[in-house]
């Protein structure tokens, strides 16, 4: 059970916000309130703002079973000759390089990659080392709403989430001006490449 789920019902809201309807949009809060449900991150600073709640600056990311409802398959051969992004994030000695390759089927990336779960028009085929670090993944939110991924609190490897976010913006950047990327399209597909490591493969 989330904490909203726990500690917020619209009657705690009005409650907790006088100026409702008046000085404060109720609409407004009102999505606020939708999207905080959705959203960990989100819930963390609507409930810093509009419940005068103490609640920790980073919180965990990425809603898991969001994310595995993406396990879309995904067949390789499909994407040969397909226009594709990639995102590099390399290592040191004993940490982990991870390259993602993002193709486009026709505000910031972080809160893009989330929507594009929630709405789950993104399919990643179930790529286990991916989901692991995707998992790992806290964030700070700022009080405009600026989501980054907190690597302090991230205490286990997020290198897969971070090159995930890179090339998503190199692909949102590429769209060009025509309009809106996500007007008509459909979903968004991770290449899941199978690579032997010293313990396996995964």
């Amino acid at each position: 059970m989330r904490p909203t789920d726990r500690l917020v019902g619209l009657k705690v809201v009005e409650w907790k916000n006088p100026s409702l309807g008046e000085s404060i949009n109720i609409e407004k809060v009102r999505n606020a309130y939708i999207s905080a449900r959705e959203n960990a991150a989100e819930e963390s600073i609507f409930r810093q703002l509009r419940l005068n709640q103490w609640v920790k600056q980073s919180t965990r990311w990425m809603q898991m079973d969001k994310w595995d409802a993406c396990a879309f398959p995904v067949n390789e051969e499909e994407l040969i000759g397909r226009t594709c992004y990639g995102g590099l994030d390399l290592s040191s000695t004993l940490d982990i390089t991870v390259f993602v390759l993002v193709f486009p089927l026709r505000n910031d990336e972080e809160k893009e990659l989330m929507k594009l779960t929630l709405e789950e028009r993104i399919a990643h085929g179930g790529h286990k080392v991916l989901r692991w670090m995707m998992d790992n993944v806290y964030v700070r939110q700022d009080t405009a709403g600026n989501i980054k991924m907190d690597k302090e609190k991230s205490t286990e490897k997020i290198d897969a989430a971070v090159a995930t976010v890179m090339e998503l913006d190199r692909a949102i950047r590429n769209q060009g001006s025509e309009g809106s990327v996500y007007d008509g399209r459909g979903i968004l597909v991770f290449l899941r490449k199978k690579t032997s490591l010293a313990d396996g493969e995964v």
